[in-house]
């Protein structure tokens, strides 16, 4: 089990491509995407936990991130030295013009006893278990509704 301590942020963020034939417009955006993943990655201090983890299925882009807090989140979203503002600020600039890619974002916080999560087999930790200290689940833990109400 993942124990994320109070607080932990699931930050998840993406694009949809609406106009693929729109390349002009849409990879500005996916670049400064990366831009801002690998100043997290290199800038741990900034509050990012793990390594960020990207899906694509079509035309949408999904990343999945964990943050320390909401704070650190809202620190770096605000900040004039990293890649987040001028990359905001370009968008929504473009996006006044063209509908040709969309962007979303959905914020978690995380809490002990409102959350669980199992992980069997697996090669590497992944999500939630690759940001936060894991555990054993236990003896006599069997159900999901079982490990929330141990928590």
């Amino acid at each position: 089990m993942a124990e994320a301590p109070d607080g932990t942020v699931l930050f998840i963020v993406g694009m949809h491509i609406n106009q693929w034939w729109s390349v002009h417009r849409w990879v500005p955006v996916a670049l400064g995407m990366r831009r801002m993943l690998d100043e997290l990655v290199r800038n741990r201090d900034l509050g990012l936990l793990g390594k960020p983890r990207i899906f694509t299925s079509g035309r949408l882009i999904v990343v999945i991130q964990y943050w320390k807090s909401f704070e650190a989140l809202e620190a770096y979203a605000r900040s004039d030295a990293g890649e987040h503002l001028p990359a905001w600020k370009a968008f929504r600039s473009a996006a006044k013009d063209s509908t040709a890619v969309g962007i979303f974002h959905e914020t978690y916080t995380i809490n002990k006893g409102c959350h669980e999560s199992i992980y069997i087999n697996l090669p590497t930790p992944i999500l939630l278990a690759a940001a936060v200290d894991v555990s054993n689940i236990g003896q006599g833990v069997e159900s999901s509704r079982e490990r929330l109400r141990r928590k």
